[in-house]
């Protein structure tokens, strides 16, 4: 037993250890129930789902904890607590699922074996169970690392998606090699094995492995996590790709603390350029979409300046970045593109050659421009002297460039005709050339397009050949019974066109088709949702499948449940006319027909509309982001409610309405609006009625509940009473002033905020108003206490009507009119009164010995080995100086009890069985 003395002139305090306290806790079993309503198991499976008591680093384990209640029936979003002698768990915490169940993974290390125990604590009621384990060491643990030949898979983009291995040896598993490369990757193989006690070796499966490189850029894996998983033969298998760094590189799998390592080499690999002259204007628009940008071959002052592009790719297709390509040109001229370097100015002299370095695309840009000079030039490409590009163009310079088109008999466009049918087609003829002398513009691709008939070949374009001419051949198409039809064809050379009218004789039969798609993925469907939109699409052709353009198309509804807009449209020159389908409230089947009555064709489509709603989900979760199905009286919580529609999406701007049945429950708005997330949120609180509540979010015809449970069990309040110098204190003297702090716990020890409780005293002490305080978001308050008259003061607290707690306080007389404050120091002793129930009691007399009379004395305790009742360890002195509380004990071991008056203390220690 020691004793401490803050006191600068007290004398040593005595303390007295009488006897050894014995208390018998119980034994530690497979299962320990405190909570009559709640039982409480736990069993340990291998990564198989068996049970078993053995597990290994090769065959780690899951604890798995199972809470049910007396009836069987299993309990759920429940926290359960997880502690392991031996190993390391997952997590050390996890919530029961609709099974009752809470699952963790054990794995151990691979150089500890022996006997563990793990236990689990039901958190809510503190039911223990627990359940022993032996780890086996595994001693001869073997990784054989190789690398094989492999394929690289990509989808439709060229993006990687993985890495097939290469099939050509009698094994299956392809050729083994030390070296990859863009065009030739490859794939690690680790066969993960451990002999057993009867010498045997045995696959390690299902164990999950890491890859990585240790030289960064020669080499890197493939799938980038580089986490893979054992195959039933212990085989884990992951790709290795080149990157752009060429060298010896090194390849490491992990697997728990064993590392294997192999040596590779990346070799490095060719690389081509090549280079295209594009319009300004589409290559700004789209910088990074190649296949939306205006090639070229002429240049005019129409179309200039335009663009040189190279590309510089290895052969792999991977960009080649940041270098430098020079450009050349022997006509026209060229100019850089640099943002630092303005645009030339008419008196500039444009340059021949010039230097731009590759994008992240490996792309470099240069613009060309036509000068004053007609002609035929040439541009060119270089990287290095050993990669180079050109192209040939046409520049007309200051000329004027004409197109012209006819229809003729004849491919040279010599007799010019009106009419074409089956019997005798036609041919579109165009000529390009520029100047006053009409020089002819040769190598140049002409795109041809008619109102009626159709064009062979089917792509529509020609290319002029030395006189500057490109011709297709018109065919007659539709059928047009009795009567020729107009039609107009045209050419087109970039801005320039030519148009030439005609007349057809149709000798076939025109074929409509129609279809429903999805408007947002262009994809067809076969069904239609109440009130969703859809997409009509109908494509006119010839018998021989030409798009017929310029048809009117209409659109009808059989059932009526839909609305078409617009009702009519005309096809377009890919023969397609298009509406938008919108469905409407009522579910049920509909029949839409696209007709060409002109053409004496229709189609259908038929699809059914399904009546769907959206999705409406609740929980409740408390003041820690938890999510939970129980409250404390005077706290408050989240109701979040989630919209989804019908396709699983995020439903945002929609007002969701709030209720709760229960009396005392309050909510912070009775509707909110869900945001982007599809989430509204609202602040529930409870008041001072205790019992089963239901809370319900509403969206029109859909609702969602959440139950839950208002109960005052479980608050803790604590007291602190400082001074008015705000030193802590257990007595005030008459006529001063302190403070009382009280803190506000759940039975988890989360604070109880905005919680509105009363303070109130009998007749000794006066409370500084205001006596209703609010608890601060730590569960906090405090209020000032005016000390009247001498004696012990009972301070109450209450949360509502109730009262939660409450602090005995000594008011004493100043210490110049107290005879027995002047005869400190004191002398504290504590004994066992072992025959009345494991009661402490202490005695507090002054220096001569006499019983100090009505003090405050406290108990304090390490609460997780006893507790003490009344439960805040206080107690007043009789007519003796003595006073007492009856202890409770925990958990075994030595604990110490601290007795305390004002600045006096004494602590015996003593041992709980």
């Amino acid at each position: 037993m020691t004793t401490k003395n803050t006191h600068s002139s007290s004398a040593a305090i005595s303390a007295i250890f009488l006897l050894m306290i014995a208390i018998c806790s119980g034994c530690s079993g497979s299962t320990q129930s405190k909570d009559s309503d709640k039982m409480l198991r736990v069993r340990l499976s291998d990564y198989k789902g068996n049970t078993t008591d053995k597990i290994s680093i090769v065959s780690p384990g899951y604890v798995i904890a199972s809470l049910k209640d007396f009836n069987g029936k299993p309990v759920s979003k429940q926290m359960i607590a997880f502690t392991t002698t031996l190993g390391t768990l997952e997590v050390t915490s996890a919530l029961t699922d609709e099974n009752g169940e809470a699952k963790v993974g054990l794995s151990v290390d691979p150089d500890k074996g022996g006997v563990g125990k793990v236990t689990i604590v039901d958190t809510s009621s503190s039911n223990t169970s627990d359940i022993n384990f032996t780890v086996t060491k595994i001693k001869n643990i073997n990784i054989i690392l190789k690398l094989f030949k492999a394929t690289l898979i990509k989808d439709e983009n060229g993006t990687p998606v993985r890495v097939d291995m290469s099939q050509g040896t009698k094994e299956g598993i392809g050729e083994e090699t030390r070296q990859i490369s863009a065009t030739s990757p490859g794939m690690l193989r680790a066969n993960l094995s451990y002999i057993d006690e009867q010498d045997k070796e045995i696959p390690i499966d299902s164990q999950q492995v890491t890859f990585t490189t240790t030289t960064p850029g020669i080499g890197y894996i493939f799938p980038t996590s580089g986490i893979a998983v054992s195959d039933k033969n212990g085989a884990a298998v992951i790709g290795l790709l080149s990157g752009l760094k060429a060298g010896d590189g090194e390849a490491v799998i992990t697997f728990k603390g064993y590392k294997v390592t192999l040596k590779y080499s990346v070799v490095s690999e060719e690389m081509y350029i090549s280079l295209q002259m594009v319009g300004k204007e589409s290559y700004e628009a789209y910088p990074k979409s190649p296949d939306r940008w205006e090639k070229l071959n002429t240049l005019s002052q129409r179309n200039s300046p335009a663009y040189l592009i190279a590309t510089l790719r290895y052969v792999s297709e991977n960009p080649v970045q940041n270098k430098a390509v020079q450009f050349k040109t022997t006509l026209g001229g060229i100019w850089p593109t640099s943002d630092i370097t303005p645009p030339p100015e008419p008196t500039d002299k444009l340059l021949t050659e010039g230097k731009a370095l590759t994008d992240a695309d490996g792309r470099a840009a240069m613009l060309i421009y036509a000068g004053a000079k007609a002609g035929a030039g040439e541009a060119t490409a270089n990287f290095e002297d050993n990669f180079e590009a050109k192209i040939g163009f046409t520049s007309v310079g200051d000329e004027t460039i004409s197109l012209s088109l006819k229809l003729a008999k004849d491919s040279e466009g010599r007799e010019e005709i009106t009419e074409i049918s089956q019997a005798n087609p036609g041919y579109l003829v165009a000529t390009l050339s520029y100047g006053p002398k009409q020089i002819p513009i040769v190598n140049q691709s002409i795109a041809f397009s008619s109102t009626m008939g159709s064009i062979r070949p089917k792509a529509g374009t020609a290319v002029t050949d030395n006189t500057g001419k490109a011709y297709v051949t018109l065919l007659p198409g539709w059928f047009a019974e009795n009567a020729a039809l107009p039609g107009v064809a045209t050419a087109t050379y970039t801005t320039y066109t030519a148009n030439v009218s005609f007349k057809t004789w149709g000798d076939g039969k025109a074929n409509l088709s129609l279809q429903l798609t999805d408007p947002l993925t262009d994809k067809i469907t076969q069904s239609l949702k109440t009130e969703e939109v859809g997409q009509l699409d109908a494509v006119l052709q010839d018998d021989e499948g030409n798009s017929i353009a310029g048809a009117t198309i209409q659109f009808y509804s059989a059932a009526g449940l839909v609305t078409i807009q617009p009702s009519s449209a005309v096809t377009d020159k890919d023969g397609k006319a298009s509406a938008v389908l919108s469905a409407g409230k009522s579910a049920g089947s509909e029949t839409v027909t696209a007709t060409a009555d002109k053409f004496r064709t229709s189609s259908s489509v038929y699809f059914p509309i399904v009546k769907t709603s959206p999705s409406l989900s609740l929980q409740m979760t408390d003041s820690g982001g938890n999510t939970t199905d129980t409250m404390t009286v005077h706290t408050s919580g989240t109701l979040t409610a989630m919209l989804l529609d019908a396709d699983k999406k995020p439903m945002s701007n929609q007002i969701v309405n709030f209720s709760a049945t229960l009396s005392g429950v309050t909510l912070q708005s009775s509707s909110v609006v869900t945001d982007s997330e599809g989430k509204a949120k609202v602040l529930i609180s409870a008041g001072l009625t205790t019992g089963s509540c239901n809370a319900k979010a509403i969206f029109g015809e859909t609702s969602a509940a959440w139950v839950f449970t208002v109960t005052d069990k479980g608050i803790a309040v604590s007291f602190e009473l400082f001074d008015s110098s705000g030193t802590a204190t257990q007595s005030l003297t008459t006529g001063s002033a302190g403070v009382l702090k009280v803190v506000l716990e759940d039975v988890q020890g989360n604070a109880l905020r905005n919680a509105e409780i009363i303070f109130s005293a009998a007749s000794l002490i006066t409370i500084a108003p205001p006596a209703k305080v609010t608890t601060d978001k730590d569960g906090k308050a405090s209020v000032t206490l005016i000390a009247d008259t001498a004696g012990l003061e009972t301070v109450t607290v209450k949360l509502g009507t109730k009262v939660i707690g409450s602090s005995a306080i000594l008011v004493v007389e100043p210490e110049e009119e107290s005879s027995e404050r002047r005869r400190l120091p004191i002398n504290i002793s504590i004994t066992l009164l072992n025959n009345d129930g494991n009661r402490l009691e202490a005695q507090l007399t002054d220096k001569a010995g006499i019983p100090m009379v009505n003090r405050l004395v406290s108990f304090t305790a390490d609460p997780k080995r006893i507790s003490f009742s009344p439960a805040d360890g206080m107690a007043l002195t009789d007519q003796n100086g003595k006073a007492s509380v009856r202890a409770e004990r925990h958990t075994a071991g030595i604990v110490e009890v601290w007795v305390s008056y004002e600045n006096y203390s004494a602590a015996v220690g003593f041992g709980v069985r």
